[in-house]
């Protein structure tokens, strides 16, 4: 008989579960219990803290299965699976940021090559002209990627939830935050980030 850990009551069975892996319904582990949050008078499962590589996510006990013996993540599988695109978003984002980090030392060479006159009149326009396409073209892509990690609007073989979707973003928060900040160094005087956000939003 398949139980889910909402329907369990009984603070000695829940200790054992501790540091028990979680598994998704395809068989692969995705985490390990850490802790679980009891309530005082029925001592029934409340909230249930799965380390998922090495980040902890609340689930509701109601996702959380007994199955031939193990502990099954009703939606393990596919919290996984959106975890994984937003980091190949946030990547991508990454390398983006990088290249107009490239873009920017180049202009400043550039300028420099004008002033000291390396370079002709025409062929510093030509060159400027062509660097700012490029930023352009960057920024854009980086809104269109910002907007899909923030607004969920990621495409994916499975479908999921906006409660899946917010459980993988807050597991990838800290990234999320290491990107947002190189984002804001890099935008300069040039935006501010809500102006950004602004600009390319959908």
């Amino acid at each position: 008989m398949v139980k889910s850990l909402g329907s369990i009551r009984g603070r000695k069975f829940f200790e054992k579960l501790l540091g028990g892996k979680v598994y998704a319904t395809n068989g692969s582990v995705v985490g390990v219990i850490k802790k679980i949050v009891l309530g005082k008078k029925k001592q029934e499962a409340r909230e249930v803290f799965i380390d998922v590589d090495g980040k902890l996510v609340k689930v509701k006990p109601t996702r959380l299965y007994i199955i031939d013996n193990k502990i099954v993540w009703k939606d393990g599988d596919k919290i996984s699976a959106i975890s994984r695109r937003i980091d190949g978003l946030l990547n991508e984002m990454i390398g983006i940021i990088k290249e107009l980090r490239e873009l920017r030392e180049l202009r400043y060479r550039v300028d420099v090559d004008f002033v000291q006159g390396r370079i002709s009149e025409e062929k510093y326009l030509e060159t400027r002209q062509e660097i700012l396409k490029k930023h352009e073209r960057l920024l854009e892509e980086l809104g269109r990627l910002l907007s899909a990690v923030l607004g969920g609007k990621i495409s994916l073989s499975v479908k999921f939830s906006d409660e899946d979707y917010a459980m993988a973003l807050r597991e990838k928060r800290q990234h999320i935050s290491y990107v947002l900040e190189s984002l804001r160094a890099e935008l300069g005087d040039e935006y501010s980030f809500e102006e950004f956000l602004n600009k390319f939003k959908d």
